[in-house]
């Protein structure tokens, strides 16, 4: 659930031997760091399946009683239809965590940094002084068995000994001199800002954690959120600057959200994501972006035609993918798909020329993935796309300025003629 196996910060298998099986003092269970928010109900639930006492575990039953109201139909439903989404946003919450970690870190050091950090220039002494009692009775439950998350937890004590540290400053804010009363520290008109933006931030976190609690609009709506606290309340005290290197792909991730059949996300899946993906190996995630990609294009020219060079790109993003997972069928049909639409565009009036080179190169790779199928020379679809291909690049090289250049027209396209 959380993407790690349990026990991951510890590097050898002694060492995980000895937590679980060791001294009953120094055992412990395999909860992560930070705890995900997750379900209500489902962090308990996974504790006391997790207890060292066999008798103190659920049994299936209790199991099943608990998680029945956790995963509500209505809205799984609607969230799996978009699960490229789903992984995307889960890529960029650790970044958000970790600069909220960084911030946190600096404002332990820094008095300054944490007063700026919380937004306390915008709170009265009044209301100082009761959320001060308010975050004491938070913590002490939290030290008490109503554990909270750990970034969570970290920054409401940062807030409470900020706050703390302010009431004393505001106590002694008004100091007689000879001309009067001097104040020290000046207090912004309350209610002009977020009183606690990054309490806001970890509750957006929290919400988009659990996405099959909430509408997709409501996720739609809690990024737009988490993003405007993020650029204008965190950013600016972000002093590795990290943050708004990433800000501008989170913009364009929550910019049509809940629409993503809008054009510009299936051009994000592609030059984005698709991109990112590759850089990282995962090509069975490159595989599923492409086709979401692929099916939006394919709608998409439906309708209009000049989505129809994208949706040729995409396909063959998709070819790709299925030959480094060895679906080599499955190329076959995205191949085949690829080359009506090649053949549409080489119909239409203007774009001729501009699609025979790539019409000619997909019949190639047609024939190179029948070739793997085991299909025999004699078959008609290996004939046939193989004497296309060729009939199209001859046609190229003569296209040139005369005989003379028939030589350096055979050199251009000799790669793909000898694959043929």
């Amino acid at each position: 659930m959380t993407g790690n196996p349990p026990f991951h910060e510890i590097k050898s298998d002694a060492g995980v031997i000895l937590v679980v099986c060791g001294d009953p003092t120094q055992r412990r269970t395999p909860e992560p760091t930070p705890v995900p928010v997750f379900p209500n109900g489902l962090v308990d639930l996974l504790r006391k399946c997790w207890d060292f006492d066999p008798d103190k575990r659920p049994d299936a039953c209790m199991c099943a009683a608990t998680l029945s109201p956790v995963v509500h139909p209505g809205t799984a439903r609607v969230w799996k239809e978009a699960r490229w989404l789903d992984n995307w946003i889960m890529e960029y919450i650790p970044m958000f965590e970790n600069t909220i970690q960084g911030c946190i870190t600096q404002g332990a050091l820094d008095p300054d940094v944490a007063y700026r950090f919380c937004q306390l220039a915008s709170l009265t002494r009044g209301e100082l002084e009761e959320e001060l009692e308010d975050l004491k009775t938070i913590l002490h439950k939290d030290e008490n068995g109503q554990r909270l998350p750990l970034l969570e937890s970290k920054y409401l004590r940062l807030r409470e000994a900020a706050i703390t540290r302010e009431i004393d400053v505001r106590r002694q804010q008004l100091v007689v001199t000879a001309s009067g009363l001097v104040r020290v520290r000046s207090s912004s008109t309350p209610g002009r800002r977020p009183k606690d933006p990054v309490a806001q931030i970890l509750r957006a976190i929290s919400r988009l954690r659990q996405p099959v609690r909430i509408s997709r609009e409501q996720v739609g709506e809690t990024l737009r959120e988490l993003h405007i606290l993020l650029r204008d309340e965190v950013s600016p005290l972000d002093q590795s600057r990290y943050l708004s290197s990433v800000l501008p792909g989170f913009e364009r991730l929550v910019r049509h959200y809940p629409d993503d059949w809008h054009p510009d996300v299936a051009r994000f899946l592609v030059d984005v994501y698709y991109e990112h993906n590759v850089r990282r190996g995962n090509h069975v995630l490159c595989l599923e972006v492409a086709l979401q990609a692929a099916e939006r294009y394919r709608e998409l020219s439906r309708t209009n035609g000049n989505f129809l060079s994208r949706r040729a790109g995409t396909l063959e993003k998709v070819v790709t993918s299925y030959e480094i997972l060895g679906l080599h069928e499955n190329a076959r049909a995205a191949l085949a798909e690829a080359i009506w639409v090649y053949q549409q565009l080489t119909n239409t009036t203007g774009n001729q020329q501009a699609f025979r080179i790539p019409l000619a190169r997909t019949l190639v790779r047609y024939h190179q993935v029948l070739c793997r199928l085991g299909r025999d020379w004699n078959d008609s679809d290996v004939v046939d796309a193989l004497r296309e291909a060729i009939k199209i690049y001859e046609g190229r090289v003569w296209m040139g300025a005369g005989s003379t250049m028939v030589g350096s027209g055979l050199e251009q396209f000799g790669g793909d003629l000898a694959d043929a």
